[in-house]
């Protein structure tokens, strides 16, 4: 039955997407190259998310309404691979999963992803599914 699931799921979306502790920043403007220096020296996750390759749902301070583009900075565990990559807001506060306290919620799709950063992010996402049917 969970093959079935996650054939809708595939179906749907395109990728499957899965509950994930990553490390994630919102990267202010013009920033960004100082924010890819910085990754490396991340050592742990920050935050609950729900990810696929094509999209994210997360908790964030800031304020950011439907629409808008933002660059987001993400580390991904266990492997500390990282993408620097934008994405566009696509709603808020119906992130019920990633919800952190009084935190806002954001589903963001990612903008321009190469085929070699979709790649990592589904490879990421199916070794997490992976781990869990092994687990189950």
């Amino acid at each position: 039955m969970q093959s079935n699931l996650t054939s809708l799921v595939r179906q749907r979306r395109g990728h499957d997407r899965v509950q994930d502790a990553v490390f994630l920043q919102v990267v202010p403007q013009g920033q960004e190259e100082a924010f890819c220096s910085k990754l490396t020296t991340v050592d742990a996750p920050d935050r609950k998310v729900s990810l696929s390759a094509n999209g994210i749902y997360f908790a964030d301070r800031g304020l950011y309404l439907s629409g808008t583009q933002i660059t987001l900075a993400l580390v991904l565990f266990p492997s500390k691979q990282s993408i620097v990559c934008q994405a566009m807001i696509v709603g808020t506060g119906d992130a019920n999963g990633v919800a952190t306290g009084e935190l806002p919620t954001y589903r963001a799709s990612f903008v321009g992803l190469t085929q070699e950063e979709t790649q990592l992010i589904a490879d990421h996402v199916d070794d997490l599914l992976s781990g869990l049917a092994i687990a189950a």
